[in-house]
């Protein structure tokens, strides 16, 4: 779906002014599906890239590619990092009588550094595992999500961006007699709900199917339909 009939659906949905150049509604349609874009990527995790990072003896933290907007994975030849809460590595650095020896095995990140735990003690390489932001916002009517350039997600979750251009078109407009921003919120959600259970899929991996009103581990009942975040 390229910006062109992002902004027709958009617009037409939602009552918005038509689609033309410099008018200021368009102006906001397109930031809201580029902005759409964006969060989709970072809440599915459903477009990733591989990088790798030149390691140095004695140094923990290190600047990556500002593209980089959410990681899915890291390691170190064939050791796989925990990934753990910034915090945690300040704690442990700052504890003199927790200075584990050995290789490298957690790794948080923050802004744009990597920091590692603990402190690699050689040098090596990291290899990373990451979602990237798009190298460009689509502003031609031509320009397409499903582009290397643009975000490069399948045309098969482009309706889930538009639900999100569509939610915060609702806001603009204070929908609170149709409701329809909430409708069109929930829509969003579901997407990506959907769109991670799918790319799940497409990984080989099976999902068990849900059983209404399983009671967890932990003894807690769940209620049909719910999603849990798991």
């Amino acid at each position: 779906m390229n910006l062109t009939t992002f902004r027709l659906r958009i617009q037409s949905t939602t009552g918005l002014a038509s689609a033309s150049p410099g008018h200021y509604e368009q102006t906001l349609v397109d930031g809201w599906v580029n902005e759409g874009i964006t969060q989709f990527l970072m809440r599915t995790k459903a477009v990733k890239k591989t990088a790798s990072l030149a390691l140095t003896a004695g140094q923990g933290d290190y600047t990556i590619d500002p593209n980089v907007i959410a990681f899915e994975d890291a390691y170190i030849g064939n050791s796989m990092l925990k990934n753990v809460d910034t915090q945690d590595i300040r704690r442990w650095r700052l504890n003199p009588s927790y200075s584990p020896a050995g290789s490298v095995g957690c790794f948080a990140y923050e802004g744009q550094t990597i920091m590692l735990y603990p402190t690699p003690v050689a040098a090596d390489v990291l290899h990373m595992v990451y979602v990237p932001e798009p190298l460009a916002p689509l502003v031609g009517g031509n320009d397409d999500p499903s582009g290397a350039g643009f975000g490069f997600i399948p045309n098969e979750y482009h309706p889930t961006i538009e639900a999100y251009a569509k939610w915060k078109a609702g806001e603009y407009a204070n929908d609170q007699p149709s409701q329809n921003g909430q409708v069109w919120k929930q829509e969003w959600e579901a997407g990506v709900v959907s769109t991670r259970s799918l790319e799940t899929r497409k990984a080989g991996v099976n999902v068990r199917r849900a059983t209404p009103g399983w009671r967890s581990k932990a003894g807690v009942g769940i209620a049909p339909g719910v999603d849990q975040g798991y």
